[in-house]
């Protein structure tokens, strides 16, 4: 009796957070799936997949996107593809994401606080630099707007550079 009743002193700990893991993750539960749609971004439309997955045991939300752009007049076929990993930063316990792309992108956001139900907001913070703004809002259970911005340094006005639509798959 004894040796279970130190067991279970030494594994309360871990079995009182496995309820309040998933706590910081909340606002950003609607993502998770996997969405296809419809984008367009700077004189280009196309068609791809987004994919929101739980990993590291639901300590980390990793979004990977593939669009495919056809051939226009003005330019051939190319396919666009992008990584972002959202994790919560041990030392402010706030959501944070670091962002990839085959263009050599990196950008470093910052889950805005309070966004309204089935909505996130990211925004980045390298000083001095442009500011990006990344909204997330579900229409409904099946569709997700999205909408990628960037407010050029000395401006006030964020200007969109890419949005579309996905529906949940």
């Amino acid at each position: 009796m004894k040796t279970i009743s130190t067991v279970l002193v030494l594994l309360f700990p871990f079995l009182a957070g496995a309820d309040t893991e998933t706590e910081p993750w909340a606002p950003l539960q609607f993502l998770a799936g996997t969405w296809q749609g419809d984008g367009k971004a700077e004189h280009a439309s196309g068609k791809g997949v987004t994919t929101f997955n739980w990993e590291v045991g639901h300590k980390v939300l990793v979004r990977r996107d593939r669009t495919e752009y056809p051939a226009t007049a003005q330019r051939p076929a190319f396919t666009y593809e992008a990584l972002m990993v959202i994790y919560e930063n041990p030392a402010s316990k706030k959501i944070e994401a670091q962002y990839f792309d085959g263009e050599n992108h990196v950008i470093h956001y910052k889950l805005v606080p309070g966004s309204p139900p089935d909505s996130a907001q990211f925004v980045s913070d390298a000083p001095g630099g442009p500011v990006f703004r990344l909204s997330y809002k579900l229409a409904n259970q099946e569709e997700l707007a999205v909408t990628f911005q960037m407010r050029p340094p000395g401006s006030s006005a964020f200007q969109t550079v890419a949005s579309g639509v996905v529906h949940k798959q």
